[in-house]
């Protein structure tokens, strides 16, 4: 019964650090795709 009682709290805690992942690269592929347009815009403007 522990065993079952304890694998509970370890899925929870698996899906939650999944979702945070998820959101962690989601900022990061934004913030890149950010940095891409910039640097597309400032060579754009100087070239």
């Amino acid at each position: 019964m522990s065993m079952v009682r304890q694998s509970y709290p370890i899925i929870s805690h698996r899906a939650r650090a999944l979702r945070l992942f998820e959101q962690v690269s989601f900022l990061l592929l934004l913030g890149i795709c950010c940095k891409i347009l910039r640097c597309y815009g400032y060579t754009a403007s100087n070239g």
